[in-house]
């Protein structure tokens, strides 16, 4: 497991969703939840990427409410 996977890791559990996995799709990672998919870039360019993850991930179990 590389750095980023570990980071998706732990802010999903930070934020309290439950991730089920993540799969490697070239060069983005899946994050699979029970709402559905997040694609993320495997290795990020900017600084705004954990937030960006962190808002997708909000928005998709915001679906579920």
């Amino acid at each position: 497991m590389n750095r980023q996977e570990r980071e998706y890791h732990a802010v999903c559990a930070a934020e309290g969703f439950d991730l089920l996995g993540i799969e490697q799709r070239g060069k983005h990672l899946a994050l699979h939840f029970d709402a559905g998919v997040v694609f993320a870039a495997k290795t990020p360019s900017d600084r705004r990427n954990r937030a960006n993850v962190v808002a997708q991930v909000r928005r998709i179990h915001r679906t579920l409410l």
